[in-house]
């Protein structure tokens, strides 16, 4: 069965302030960061997902042959 949680990324409200990049009117570079409030990334505005089983650890090994 599945459980649904409220997202931890917008708190259940299905909107997040996300810093996006906005250039400055004719000009060939140039700009500034602004602040959009857009939907949530993780939830896509619905404000739950679905709850996650623990996730296995895992780990990685690198050997190195010269």
């Amino acid at each position: 069965m599945e459980e649904w949680i409220e997202c931890d990324e917008c708190d259940g409200l299905g909107k997040c302030e996300y810093t996006v990049g906005q250039a400055d009117p004719m000009s060939w570079r140039g700009g500034e960061l602004i602040g959009v409030v857009m939907d949530c990334q993780k939830c896509g505005g619905d404000g739950i997902v679905k709850e996650q089983e623990d996730e296995e650890e895992f780990e990685i090994t690198f050997t190195r042959e010269w």
